[in-house]
């Protein structure tokens, strides 16, 4: 996935599923040259891992850089999940295969 709060969410009230031997590990997509939160720092999404994964994106902001990341990736469909009766979180699940990020330039403050 993408959203750090979406990660901390299903890391956390998927606790007891994500711990049963054979389940595939929870792991986050990282945006830029580094890791920029907890997320990001204790469970990367790597190439070793990314052979085959299932994506949910709720930041489309970033989806072309996120698709360029990865050989293949099918099976695009939004989804709407309803939280309570007014509000819903949009995400985008795809199958993706073949991660190998791109290079990744380091933004911020500038050194001089």
């Amino acid at each position: 996935m993408d959203d750090r709060f979406l990660f901390n969410a299903l890391a956390y009230y998927g606790r007891d599923r994500l711990h049963t031997p054979g389940e595939p590990p929870l792991r986050i997509w990282v945006r830029e040259a580094k890791p920029n939160n907890q997320a990001e720092t204790t469970a990367p999404l790597t190439p070793a891992e990314g052979g085959r994964v299932v994506f949910a994106q709720a930041v489309n902001d970033y989806h072309a850089q996120t698709v360029a990341d990865f050989a293949g990736v099918e099976g695009e469909t939004r989804v709407g999940l309803r939280l309570d009766p007014r509000h819903t979180r949009d995400l985008t699940l795809f199958v993706a295969s073949g991660f190998s990020p791109k290079p990744r330039v380091r933004h911020g403050p500038s050194k001089n």
